[in-house]
């Protein structure tokens, strides 16, 4: 199973997430850490190659 390496603030600002939306985001990186694509993203070729923006979307957020 892959690591997950938090940069900066990311793990406070998702723990600060709604409950629905954590558990949306803990489901997403689970599959990515088995080596799976998450089930909605695009790819942040700006940021670099094999690079991807995770998408939750959860109650009214978007």
């Amino acid at each position: 199973m892959k690591r997950i390496h938090w940069l900066g603030t990311s793990l406070n600002a998702v723990r600060k997430f709604p409950d629905e939306a954590r558990a949306m985001v803990g489901t997403e990186l689970r599959q990515i850490q088995n080596g799976l694509m998450p089930s909605d993203f695009k790819p942040m070729t700006t940021v670099g190659a094999g690079v991807f923006e995770i998408r939750v979307r959860a109650g009214n957020q978007s």
